[in-house]
């Protein structure tokens, strides 16, 4: 999904990271976000369309240019 434009639908709370935690790295709490991506844009233009939501950290992302 790297380089796929989505849209924030919602901002969640910050949240403790659990890939850092676990490992006794650090708490690195980040804002959650539940991104909407439409099923064309990441699979193609002959795929079924539906939007596909998924909740998603702050490092997970990048801003739009």
């Amino acid at each position: 999904m790297q380089g796929t434009v989505g849209k924030v639908a919602i901002a969640e709370p910050a949240q403790v990271i659990t890939d850092t935690n676990e490992h006794f790295i650090a708490e690195n709490a980040q804002w959650v976000y539940t991104v909407s991506f439409d099923s064309r844009e990441l699979f193609q233009e002959h795929a079924e369309n539906f939007t596909l939501n998924t909740d998603l950290y702050e490092d997970y992302l990048e801003a739009a240019s």
